[in-house]
């Protein structure tokens, strides 16, 4: 995470900072300023702590954002309505038959053809 430095410079079309505070993207075109206001928090920040870089969400910012929704969800899934009903007939996946493996060393076409005909087998 890149701060801005006395070596930071803008280029003719703008330079890209981001707000430590609120990660918005802000576009300045020269750094000859002490701070300034953030214009999506609308708090002053120095000049030396704006990023150059946008930080990274992590997966705590993420759960305390959306922690009643993800609690919700956790809560439907281990109490479900009343109203559902249980299938627990069982259903068996393909059966896959076991082969034998040749003798010698087969080509690759000869494994290749091999395989092909037993998966057709099964359809």
């Amino acid at each position: 995470m890149n701060k801005v430095n006395k070596y930071t410079r803008a280029k003719v079309d703008g330079k890209k900072i981001f707000c430590p505070s609120c990660n918005t993207q802000n576009l300045v075109y020269h750094f000859s300023w002490s701070a300034i206001t953030c214009s999506s928090c609308k708090k002053m920040i120095n000049k030396y702590d704006w990023l150059l870089d946008p930080k990274k969400l992590t997966l705590n910012k993420y759960f305390n954002e959306y922690k009643s929704t993800i609690m919700q969800k956790i809560h439907d899934a281990f109490n479900p309505k009343k109203d559902v009903v249980w299938d627990n007939e069982y259903k068996p996946n393909i059966k896959i038959k076991s082969t034998v493996k040749p003798d010698g060393n087969p080509t690759f076409n000869e494994t290749f053809n091999h395989i092909n005909k037993e998966l057709n087998k099964l359809k």
